[in-house]
């Protein structure tokens, strides 16, 4: 299980980070929006940073007590919340690239 948590986590924060690329992305069709995009676009690679350190965090812990009942909770609760991460990420990455790519617009402003 644990190397499937790992693979969500991966996914989880490419898909943040790929949505801060968007938005950075996004300036281009936007001068007067600049500042939020590139604050948001911040804020988005930062959540995915934070889902690429918790993914490394909880792989070890998973590799280092691969037995013991809690970790086991603990990786399915993680499956769970990585599922989820996963599927906002690639919701909110198909609605930005929409924005940018079909209607040359940034995705803030």
């Amino acid at each position: 299980m644990s190397g499937v948590c790992a693979a969500m986590g991966r996914i989880a924060a490419a898909s943040w980070l790929a949505l801060a690329a968007l938005t950075a992305a996004g300036i281009l069709f936007g001068a007067d929006t600049v500042v939020i995009n590139l604050v948001m676009a911040t804020f988005f690679a930062a959540i995915a940073g934070l889902l690429a350190w918790r993914q490394r965090v909880v792989g070890k812990l998973g590799r280092e007590f691969p037995g013991h009942p809690l970790v086991r909770s603990l990786l399915r609760s993680e499956l769970a919340t990585m599922g989820l991460a996963v599927a906002i990420g690639i919701l909110l990455v198909c609605a930005a690239g929409y924005r940018v790519f079909f209607e040359r617009l940034p995705v803030f402003g």
